[in-house]
């Protein structure tokens, strides 16, 4: 359970981070391990950081089987990193990548316009708007490609590439008006159901 802010900036969790693959996040930086310290914020966002009230976000896991025992966790990089590597059982190093390359006022400007609600298609294939210029290159500074949705689905039409050889790729969509009405990819999706165990029998 995150209980995050109650401001307009964050309205929903997706808006604040979302999953990229087992072993990496993308979240907004005011809420990072450093920036809670403080430890990263020049003058003038210290400044400004330091003012606010209430502004900070309170991280409870509750276990299912011990439900009366919860883990309590300072900040939410501390949270992510222990379910990447219990829950998911990544046994690589997590990194994050932060809304606006973690550049300040470039890292709230972004978040606004949803750079942290992206969904990931498959792991390490993600779907972002075009207009967040710092969030993708800090994608890239994380070792993605980048490619317009447009020249993608031209080389797949083409045969030029194939669904399964996408790999470490940021999706590049236009956004001029889905982003106006302040919606993500995330929490416009509904959840994927990538592999079916057995046929998928719909009765009536």
């Amino acid at each position: 359970m995150v209980k995050i802010p109650q401001k307009r900036d964050y309205m929903h969790i997706d808006t604040i981070f979302t999953q990229v693959k087992r072993n990496m996040w993308v979240m907004l930086g005011t809420f990072s391990k450093k920036r809670v310290k403080k430890e990263d914020a020049d003058d003038v966002q210290r400044v400004l950081e330091t003012k606010k009230k209430d502004d900070g976000i309170s991280v409870i896991q509750f276990k299912r089987k011990d439900i009366a025992n919860p883990v309590y966790f300072d900040n939410l990089e501390d949270l992510l990193t222990d379910i990447s590597k219990t829950d998911l059982k990544s046994t690589e190093k997590v990194k994050f990548i932060y809304s606006g390359d973690n550049e300040f006022p470039f890292d709230l400007r972004e978040q606004w316009t949803d750079s942290c609600n992206v969904l990931a298609l498959k792991e390490g294939v993600v779907v972002g708007y075009d207009r967040n210029d710092k969030t993708t290159n800090a994608f890239k500074k994380a070792g993605f490609k980048t490619i317009a949705v447009k020249e993608l689905l031209q080389q797949l039409e083409n045969d030029e590439i194939t669904v399964e050889s996408i790999k470490n790729t940021f999706i590049i969509m236009p956004s001029a008006e889905l982003s106006r009405a302040r919606g993500g990819f995330h929490c416009m999706s509904m959840p994927l159901l990538r592999e079916y165990p057995e046929p998928l029998i719909v009765k009536r």
